[in-house]
């Protein structure tokens, strides 16, 4: 140990020079006019050197001068012996510097001359002043550096006997290790690498033993874990700083002690171990020791707590390697632990994750698994984190930098990078193994994707031909992934594993739970309904009699459809074959425990908000991809078949969400028909040059003709026209060569694709299919018959969007009174057709009639339904009643009750519409700018506006920026802008909608005419008369054209146009 009384000697010898050095630096600046900056700084520096001085012999007196050194403070002696050492060499220099400054200072005065004399002193000592102030600035580092390094001996020391918290003593100790090395490189920048003087000499051996010191400032005495965090390691920041802040927060005042455990679940590959390291190598200084248990299997984790034994033997803890003496070492130890928990969702049949725990109120236990029932063993904080991919940026980063792809990275190289990480599904693991691909140049970033699909199939061949036991030992990096999700898949129930084979064939987010009660649940009604048909006697008592022809035909396809079905077994999971028949609780509780499998083994996630299921597109690939052809071909069909019975074709209704439902299906049914694309590319490729009969399915089309049907209903309730016309042009040309268009089916198959003409903007193609409809109705049912009817009020419906007002009144009141005559009054099919006669009387300005049409037809709807949830009809009618109360009060000025009236029901329009066809779709636009009008109407101009204007992006985005629907919006958004005065925007909107209806298949439609007169309008209130003229006399031209000569609305126009 450094001699007490000669370290307390030296210190009081530099206390005693600094402070007389100090005194006379004092006076020679009071007696001088101005102040000499280097003698200023010079103060400064020896105050500093005489107040650590002091504060190192207070810390001797009070930590060593008094008590008797034991074997483990080498450190310390040594740090002290240093001390001593850099006092007196601190001590000898403030001595020569005191000297050093008297003699250039001398007697002279304070005149100018003496000053002179003083600059010239100094000039020549200039060298050895540099020298002295250099030195002992350097001593004043030092001592600073050996203070803090004996401090941190001191704090370690206090670790038994402190008051002070385990976490407050760590962060101590990690405080003064960051400031003892900030200290180091202050002193190792300034140090001359050449100089090997004593003094220099001294310097380098002090750093040299703080270093070490610094290096032990840590007060954890086990670190333990699987793997090293790699450099390259990216994401989960906010994860890491959650849990910290967590762990950290102290318990409930009054509550006791407990023991934390947090849980890490999700899909192998996706990073869960890595971060428990990761989180463990950050937090090392919080923890007395850090332990990991692999957990994988029997034989893993008995090893692991050999492990322990044998770490805790390296410190003096003699333990047995068992796990029931390594528990009980753990739980003996109050300092604070962190203990991984790796895989333990391997042996859940075996055990549970409570028995790993030590019993012990202390301690943090991290359990990674994949089964996401074990979220709640947590118990604090937000208690689980569920790990998927990264983000996308932390993708593409660590893809690169595994890849050490040269930066600065090209835009090129990152939207590559990009694609690929997106195609592993941003599961860490997955992009680590590709980058070293890239790097072990098996290929370039550019052709990985390329390279990833040629080895695939090799790889599905390797995995499966190897057992469980080697692909969970196999080290092959582009295995690895893959191989932890087939372990999970072959251990699946066979229910389990049926519902995964059928998921893999759709889209890999968001199904819904109900799609599989749907189609359990919905063949039983159709085949309620088909035998319910069969029994009832035909209510077409005044159709016409088939011909012997037609008889022949019906006989002919009857016979073909039988011959087809027999021997046939419709392709569907045993899984959903067994539970039909079932009530829908017995169904679901199947259903549920083979998804809870599932979910339990991290191939689907739940989520609860819309009880819907997802999976990782390594998963969803892999499920897919592991199927032979033959297989694939199979389950896809299947899915088809799922997803078809889900679909009930009007007017069989399940409930009151079927549209929702319906609406769900639409991102498989798209999904499993590019399956379908695939697979049938792949026979062919795989069958050419092989010869294949013909297949009676294929001449008489069979069961894909109702499928189409079906699919082709969702696509046009998703707004999709274009497919949905594809789908019921086939089955419209394949009914009606097949039963005629005389059928009923093919009537409604007709209709439903004459209405995606009229979405399509094909005004030609609507009439000629009605029409040609209706000619063969007359002719074969006479127009007495219920299906003509449909047909005629159908064929006004279109005239009047036409604004072909007069024949639409023609054909609605037809069908008016032909459904009355039939149904004697009360039916659906009649108070429809009267809200269709409604619309038309309230373009001929009967608004009064109108108003009473709708009002009993929505009256009789609800009778007829009753309940609130109104099917798309009745919310049309609602509609319909609302805007013709609006029309009455705008144009018949009808007391303002009435829009108030509007207002309530087209409020309720546009929620029920939001929620049964979503936000984006067409036909809840146009109920939004109905409200919009309403709005408007009652002076609520800003709120019109907003309504409006944040949706016509979606309407463009959906129709186009030159279809009617959005022509529509953006007329009535100039209107309110014009209302507003905001009339040179309003005359933009205004001018270009009237010129794209002029140019358009739109050309002398209503809606023109409006827009033509709310451009009058604009330009009138601008003073824009000149160009107001020729607008206005176009619009009373096209209403003569539209209403006739001297029509109430040529009236209405002339005076507020």
């Amino acid at each position: 140990m450094a001699d007490p009384f000669s370290i307390i000697a030296s210190t009081i010898g530099v206390i005693d020079v600094a402070v007389r050095l100090t005194a006379f630096l004092i006076d020679v600046k009071e007696g001088s006019e101005t102040i000499d900056q280097d003698l200023d700084r010079l103060l400064g520096e020896i105050k500093s050197l005489n107040a650590i001085s002091r504060l190192i012999q207070e810390s001797f007196e009070r930590d060593v001068a008094t008590s008797t050194p034991n074997q483990d403070e080498e450190a310390a002696v040594t740090m002290w012996r240093e001390t001593g050492n850099v006092l007196r060499d601190s001590q000898k220099t403030l001595s020569e510097l005191e000297l050093l400054i008297k003699k250039v200072h001398g007697l002279d005065g304070s005149s100018t001359y003496d000053r002179v004399r003083r600059f010239i002193r100094k000039q020549v000592k200039e060298d050895e002043f540099a020298r002295l102030w250099t030195r002992l600035n350097d001593g004043y580092h030092l001592l600073q550096i050996l203070l803090s390094a004996i401090n941190i001996t001191y704090t370690r020391r206090s670790q038994e006997t402190s008051n002070e918290s385990f976490q407050d003593l760590s962060s101590t100790i990690q405080a003064l290790g960051s400031t003892i090395q900030d200290q180091i490189a202050s002193v190792i920048a300034r140090l001359d690498k050449q100089n090997v003087s004593p003094w220099a000499n001294r310097t380098r051996h002090v750093l040299e033993t703080a270093q070490f010191i610094r290096r032990s400032a840590s007060l954890n005495a086990h670190f333990m874990i699987p793997q090293t965090v790699s450099g390259s390691y990216r994401g989960r920041k906010v994860f890491l700083e959650t849990l910290k802040r967590e762990y950290m927060t102290p318990g409930t005042p009054g509550t006791l002690p407990q023991q934390k455990r947090f849980v890490i679940y999700g899909l192998g590959g996706s990073g869960k171990t890595q971060f428990c390291c990761k989180f463990a190598q950050d937090n090392k200084q919080d923890f007395w020791g850090v332990f990991y248990i692999d957990a994988g299997s029997e034989e893993s984790t008995v090893a692991s707590y050999a492990e322990i034994a044998e770490k805790a033997a390296t410190k003096g803890d003699k333990i047995e390697g068992t796990e029931k003496a390594v528990k009980y070492w753990l739980s003996s130890h109050k300092q604070p632990w962190l203990l991984i928990i790796d895989n333990v969702d391997e042996r859940l049949s075996d055990t549970s994750p409570e028995s790993y725990l030590p019993e012990s109120d202390a301690g943090l236990v991290l359990f990674t698994t994949r089964n996401q029932s074990l979220r709640s063993v947590g118990n604090f904080g937000p208690r689980f984190f569920e790990f998927t991919g990264l983000d996308e940026d932390e993708s593409v980063d660590l893809l690169l930098t595994e890849a050490c792809h040269p930066s600065p990275w090209a835009t090129k190289a990152i939207s590559t990078a990009t694609d690929i990480c997106q195609t592993l599904g941003y599961l860490p693991l997955a992009i680590v193994h590709a980058g070293n691909a890239i790097l072990k140049e098996l290929c370039t970033l550019d052709s990985f994707l390329a390279f990833f699909e040629r080895t695939f199939s090799r790889l599905r061949e390797s995995i499966q031909e190897k057992g469980a036991r080697q692909r969970r030992n196999s080290q092959s990096n582009n295995e690895t992934v893959y191989s932890g999700i087939e372990i999970q898949i072959t251990a699946a129930s066979e229910d389990a594993l049926e519902l995964l084979n059928l998921l893999a064939f759709m889209h890999r987010q968001r199904f819904h739970f109900e799609i599989l009660i749907q189609a359990v649940m919905n063949p039983q009604i159709e085949y309620s309904a088909e035998k319910a048909a069969k029994a009832q006697k035909p209510n077409d008592k005044h159709a016409l009699k088939p011909s012997m022809k037609k008889l022949l035909r019906i006989y002919t396809v009857r016979l073909a459809q039988r011959i087809m079905a027999l021997g046939e077994k419709k392709v569907l999971p045993r899984i959903i074959r067994d539970v039909q028949g079932l009530d829908r609780d017995d169904v679901n509780l199947r259903l549920r425990g083979a998804l809870a499998d599932l979910r339990s083994r991290a191939l689907v996630d739940h989520v609860l908000a819309d009880d819907s299921y997802s999976m990782h597109p390594l998963v969803h690939r892999w499920a897919r991809e592991r199927m032979s052809l033959n297989q694939q071909a199979i389950w896809c069909h299947s899915a088809c078949n799922i997803l078809a019975n889900v679909v009930l074709l009007p007017p069989l209704v399940a409930g009151d969400n079927d549209i929702i439902v319906r609406r769900h299906t639409l991102p498989h049914i798209e999904h499993m028909r590019k399956q379908q694309e695939i697979i049938e590319q792949n026979f062919r490729q795989r069958s050419e040059g092989r010869w294949r009969p013909w297949s009676l399915e294929r001449i008489v089309g069979g069961p894909d003709i109702r499928q189409n049907a079906k699919f082709g209903l969702v696509y046009a309730e998703s707004a999709q026209w274009k497919e949905a016309n594809k789908m019921f042009t086939i089955v419209d040309d394949f009914l009606s060569k097949t039963i005629g268009l005389e059928d009923p089916i093919a009537i409604r198959a007709r209709l439903f694709l004459s209405a995606t003409y009229w979405w399509l903007e094909d005004e030609d193609k609507v009439d000629r299919l009605q029409f040609e409809l209706l000619d063969v109705c007359m002719e074969h049912r006479g127009e007495r018959d219920l299906n003509t009817l449909l047909v005629i009020d159908k064929i006004g419906v279109s005239l009047w969007q036409q604004c072909k007002f007069q024949k639409a009144l023609t054909y609605s009141q037809r069908a008016v009174d032909g459904f009355k005559a039939i149904h004697d009054g009360n039916h659906t099919d009649t108070f429809l057709a009267m809200s269709h006669l409604g619309r038309v009387f309230g373009k001929f300005a009967e608004f009064g009639k109108a108003v009473n049409l709708h009002e009993e037809a929505l009256e009789g709807l609800r009778r007829e339904q009753g309940h609130p949830e109104y099917d798309q009809d009745t919310i049309d009618v609602m509609e319909c009643l609302a805007m013709a109360r609006y029309d009455r009060h705008r144009y018949d000025n009808a007391p303002l009750e009435e829009l108030h009236l509007a207002l309530a029901l087209q409020l309720e329009v546009t929620h029920k519409r939001e929620s049964k066809l979503g936000k984006q779709h067409p036909i809840t636009l146009l109920g939004f700018l109905n409200l919009a009008r309403i709005k408007a109407g009652l002076g609520d101009l800003e709120e019109a506006e907003k309504i409006i204007s944040s949706r016509i992006p979606v309407v463009v985005g959906t129709l186009g920026e030159t279809h009617h629907g959005t022509l529509l919006g953006k007329m009535f958004l100039g209107h309110v802008l014009t209302l507003r005065g905001r009339l040179s925007e309003a005359e933009d909107i205004l001018e270009f909608v009237v010129r794209e209806y002029e140019n358009g298949v739109k050309k002398n439609h209503a809606d023109q005419l409006v827009a033509s007169a709310f451009l009058v309008t604009c330009y009138k209130r601008q003073g824009k008369h000149t160009e107001a003229i020729p607008v206005q006399t176009k619009v009373t031209k096209a209403v003569r054209m539209m209403f006739g000569e001297d029509s109430w609305w040529e009236e209405y126009f002339s005076k507020n146009f």
